[in-house]
Protein backbone atom coordinates (compact mmCIF):
# COMPACT_ATOMS: atom_id res chain seq x y z
CA UNK A 1 0.00 0.00 0.00
CA UNK A 2 1.28 3.27 -1.13
CA UNK A 3 1.48 6.66 0.29
CA UNK A 4 -1.04 8.05 -1.28
CA UNK A 5 -3.52 4.58 -0.18
CA UNK A 6 -2.82 5.43 3.30
CA UNK A 7 -3.46 9.08 3.23
CA UNK A 8 -7.32 8.26 1.50
CA UNK A 9 -8.22 5.38 4.03
CA UNK A 10 -7.32 8.37 6.83
CA UNK A 11 -9.23 10.69 5.54
CA UNK A 12 -12.26 8.32 5.11
CA UNK A 13 -11.48 7.11 8.78
CA UNK A 14 -11.63 11.06 9.82
CA UNK A 15 -14.31 11.87 8.08
CA UNK A 16 -16.39 8.65 9.36
CA UNK A 17 -15.31 9.36 13.03
CA UNK A 18 -16.23 13.17 12.26
CA UNK A 19 -19.86 12.23 11.10
CA UNK A 20 -19.89 9.73 13.50
CA UNK A 21 -19.58 12.47 16.20
CA UNK A 22 -22.05 15.14 14.91
CA UNK A 23 -24.63 12.13 15.04
CA UNK A 24 -24.23 12.09 18.33
CA UNK A 25 -23.95 15.62 18.97
CA UNK A 26 -27.47 16.08 17.20
CA UNK A 27 -29.34 12.99 19.02
CA UNK A 28 -28.48 14.70 22.71
CA UNK A 29 -30.48 18.26 21.64
CA UNK A 30 -33.31 15.89 19.75
CA UNK A 31 -33.33 13.76 22.37
CA UNK A 32 -33.47 16.44 25.23
CA UNK A 33 -36.15 18.27 22.54
CA UNK A 34 -38.55 15.16 22.54
CA UNK A 35 -38.74 14.91 26.59
CA UNK A 36 -39.66 18.61 26.17
CA UNK A 37 -42.52 18.63 23.83
CA UNK A 38 -43.30 15.38 24.92
CA UNK A 39 -46.27 16.94 27.26
CA UNK A 40 -47.11 19.54 25.10
CA UNK A 41 -47.64 17.12 22.08
CA UNK A 42 -49.71 14.67 24.33
CA UNK A 43 -52.42 17.69 25.26
CA UNK A 44 -52.19 18.61 21.51
CA UNK A 45 -53.06 15.05 20.77
CA UNK A 46 -56.24 15.10 23.57
CA UNK A 47 -57.29 17.81 22.06
CA UNK A 48 -57.23 16.87 18.57
CA UNK A 49 -58.62 13.69 20.06
CA UNK A 50 -61.67 15.44 21.57
CA UNK A 51 -63.34 14.66 24.68
CA UNK A 52 -62.96 10.99 26.33
CA UNK A 53 -66.14 9.37 26.07
CA UNK A 54 -67.61 6.58 27.65
CA UNK A 55 -67.69 3.42 25.45
CA UNK A 56 -70.22 2.23 23.60
CA UNK A 57 -73.38 -0.11 24.87
CA UNK A 58 -73.48 -3.13 23.63
CA UNK A 59 -76.43 -3.51 20.19
CA UNK A 60 -78.55 -5.48 22.79
CA UNK A 61 -78.92 -2.43 25.15
CA UNK A 62 -79.89 -0.15 21.92
CA UNK A 63 -83.65 0.07 21.06
CA UNK A 64 -83.88 -0.52 17.42
CA UNK A 65 -86.59 2.29 17.56
CA UNK A 66 -85.04 5.19 18.67
CA UNK A 67 -81.51 4.11 18.34
CA UNK A 68 -81.18 5.11 22.31
CA UNK A 69 -80.11 3.43 25.19
CA UNK A 70 -83.25 1.73 26.99
CA UNK A 71 -84.45 2.66 29.84
CA UNK A 72 -87.51 0.18 30.06
CA UNK A 73 -87.11 -2.58 28.09
CA UNK A 74 -89.93 -4.94 26.88
CA UNK A 75 -90.54 -7.77 25.03
CA UNK A 76 -92.88 -7.51 21.52
CA UNK A 77 -94.64 -10.65 20.00
CA UNK A 78 -91.74 -10.41 17.82
CA UNK A 79 -89.88 -11.81 20.78
CA UNK A 80 -87.40 -8.38 20.34
CA UNK A 81 -86.77 -6.17 23.05
CA UNK A 82 -87.21 -2.55 22.06
CA UNK A 83 -87.81 0.84 24.87
CA UNK A 84 -91.94 0.72 25.83
CA UNK A 85 -92.33 4.11 25.23
CA UNK A 86 -90.87 3.79 21.63
CA UNK A 87 -92.59 1.05 20.69
CA UNK A 88 -96.14 1.95 22.11
CA UNK A 89 -95.87 5.08 19.38
CA UNK A 90 -94.67 2.04 16.84
CA UNK A 91 -98.35 0.38 17.59
CA UNK A 92 -99.98 3.36 17.60
CA UNK A 93 -99.45 3.83 14.31
CA UNK A 94 -99.57 -0.02 13.15
CA UNK A 95 -99.10 -3.57 14.25
CA UNK A 96 -95.84 -4.70 12.36
CA UNK A 97 -92.78 -5.88 13.79
CA UNK A 98 -89.89 -2.85 13.81
CA UNK A 99 -87.36 -5.32 12.86
CA UNK A 100 -89.08 -8.20 10.58
CA UNK A 101 -92.16 -5.33 8.60
CA UNK A 102 -94.05 -8.65 9.58
CA UNK A 103 -97.64 -8.12 11.19
CA UNK A 104 -98.13 -8.98 14.69
CA UNK A 105 -100.98 -10.47 16.37
CA UNK A 106 -101.05 -8.88 19.03
CA UNK A 107 -99.34 -5.42 20.55
CA UNK A 108 -99.11 -6.70 24.58
CA UNK A 109 -95.37 -6.42 25.96
CA UNK A 110 -93.90 -7.64 28.38
CA UNK A 111 -91.13 -6.51 30.88
CA UNK A 112 -87.51 -7.35 30.30
CA UNK A 113 -86.33 -7.58 33.81
CA UNK A 114 -83.07 -9.10 32.72
CA UNK A 115 -82.06 -7.00 30.13
CA UNK A 116 -83.21 -4.02 32.31
CA UNK A 117 -80.75 -5.58 35.12
CA UNK A 118 -78.14 -6.18 32.33
CA UNK A 119 -78.34 -2.69 31.29
CA UNK A 120 -78.44 -0.83 34.38
CA UNK A 121 -74.88 -2.58 35.76
CA UNK A 122 -73.76 -1.27 32.30
CA UNK A 123 -74.46 2.10 32.91
CA UNK A 124 -73.11 2.17 36.77
CA UNK A 125 -69.48 0.52 35.36
CA UNK A 126 -69.52 3.26 32.46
Amino acid sequence: MGAGEVAISLSALQLEAEEAEAEEAAAVPAAAMERALAPAAQVAFEAAAGPVSAPEPPDEFVCPISQELMEDPVLASDGHAYERRAIERWFAKRLTSPKTGEPLETAALFPNHPLRRLIIEWREAH
